[in-house]
């Protein structure tokens, strides 16, 4: 009984330096949702994207997209098996526009860098 009370304040000690470190932030997450939401749209079967991993910063410098995204996600092919992909993404919460660098990295590095880290949830 011990060690499970104790994993337990371990775990929820866990969780609480997780969430003080990165406070959720609507806007960033609002980003990500349309971000889904267009790699769906280029998806064969979108009922089947599973977002794995999400990463975003929130960087001043980014002219026009404040918000930079790294996607992690998985989905079925047209031959029905599993496929992973990273995709990065730029988020302008003053136009409420998305834009698809595909696979280029540098924008999310910058961003990475010199930005703030955003709480989304994937």
């Amino acid at each position: 009984m011990m060690r499970i009370q104790r994993r337990l304040a371990v775990s929820l000690f866990t969780v609480m330096m997780v969430l003080s470190s990165c406070s959720f932030n609507p806007t960033a997450q609002k980003g990500y949702n349309r971000i889904k939401e267009d790699i769906k749209s280029s998806m064969r079967d979108p009922s089947s994207y599973k977002g794995e991993k999400v990463e975003c910063y929130w960087d001043k410098q980014s002219y026009g997209y404040a918000y930079q995204y790294k996607i992690v996600f998985s989905g079925n092919n047209a031959f029905g098996s599993r496929v992973s992909g990273t995709a990065y993404y730029g988020y302008s919460d003053g136009h409420d526009e998305v834009k698809d660098y595909g696979y280029d990295s540098s924008h999310f590095d910058a961003a990475s860098k010199r930005g703030e880290k955003q709480s989304v949830v994937a």
